[in-house]
């Protein structure tokens, strides 16, 4: 039976006025007045932080509600505490007076129903501490580590992993306070219970009647252009470093995408291109503007043509040029998506 959440707020919230935030990470049971058990999770996310306290917790007191009062910590420690939030099949529940930021955010993920109350929850982008004796370039690959490990967090909890690119915004310095249209927007919060968002995350999406259905020729010259800019847009950021890249492309590919003659999840495609990144550091592209054509049917565009590339890898010492044609789909449904792309080396 679901949880009315929104009936609790008041009575978690006096509970609540009582709890200061302490370093470690804390678990406490409490009751409203007519015997509704809930947890309040208080501190820092820690890696050292023992989790099979919650569960302790959770079976003495029989809650099935769980609120915090954290500003973060270890990103790690909170995804595994959203986990066992699922699997406990607690729900969560935030608000403005009290902190949820950062990592703590993860750890509200994991509810099976989600209420919060704007503002009340803060995203930013994930950082390495300047005294963990890490090289740049190390640091520069566990940000790109933790990146795709929390984007399959996300969909795993039935967030919309868009969120990631406004999070990714945002320095590790600064917080980014969620509206309640933001809220629902990424799935932040539940409609319907978590479980059924999840159960579709990862699913191909549904055809739907396409939101801008070219008519006539001025409208489908318009759709040409923008499709055109946004593929422009995809290929310049191939050239710029991953953590450059990740936020454009992270907002470019459907849920599935016929990648390379393979249907292929998302996130899947995004591991791919990193590998790619990662062989190739340096990556120049110049697209051959008199062999580009788009071509816009009801609910998809096609632009195809043909580019030159120049690829370098300085610690490998190994380069690489020549020219390519490319190809892709672009679903225009609900904005603006990748649903198929393939490219050929022609020449070197």
């Amino acid at each position: 039976m679901r949880i009315a959440l929104a009936s609790c707020f008041v009575f978690v919230s006096l509970a609540l006025s009582l709890t200061t935030t302490k370093a470690a990470l804390q678990f406490q049971a409490e009751s409203t007045a007519d015997g509704l058990a809930f947890i309040i999770v208080s501190g820092d996310f820690d890696a050292s932080d023992d989790l099979h306290l919650l569960e302790g917790l959770v079976a003495s007191s029989q809650a099935r509600i769980v609120t915090f009062n954290s500003p973060g910590g270890n990103v790690g420690k909170a995804m595994a505490l959203g986990r066992l939030i699922r699997r406990s099949g607690l729900s969560t529940i935030q608000f403005r007076d009290f902190e949820c930021a950062s990592a703590c955010a993860f750890a509200f993920f994991g509810g099976v129903e989600r209420a919060a109350e704007p503002g009340s929850i803060g995203v930013h982008q994930s950082s390495f501490d300047s005294s963990s004796g890490l090289s740049t370039n190390e640091a520069v690959s566990g940000v790109q580590h933790v990146t795709a490990i929390v984007m399959a967090y996300l969909i795993e909890m039935g967030i919309d992993p868009a969120l990631l690119q406004l999070a990714l915004s945002y320095d590790s310095n600064d917080i980014r306070y969620l509206s309640g249209s933001e809220m629902a927007q990424y799935r932040v919060t539940t409609g319907a219970p978590a479980a059924d968002n999840a159960a579709t995350a990862s699913a191909p999406p549904d055809v739907a009647p396409p939101s801008y259905a070219p008519t006539g020729d001025d409208a489908k010259g318009r759709m040409e252009q923008e499709v055109l800019s946004f593929i422009r847009t995809v290929m310049t950021a191939h050239m710029r470093s991953q953590p450059e890249a990740l936020p454009t492309l992270l907002n470019s590919y459907a849920d599935y995408v016929q990648y390379y003659g393979k249907r292929t999840p998302w996130l899947d495609v995004l591991h791919d291109k990193e590998d790619y990144f990662r062989r190739w550091p340096e990556r120049t592209y110049r697209l051959r503007d008199e062999t580009v054509s788009v071509l816009c049917r009801v609910f998809a565009c096609e632009v195809s043509g043909q580019y030159d590339w120049a690829v370098q890898s300085l610690p490998r010492n190994k380069k690489a040029s020549g020219t390519a044609s490319f190809r892709y789909v672009v679903d225009f449904t609900r904005g603006l998506w990748i649903v198929d792309e393939s490219s050929e080396v022609l020449g070197r």
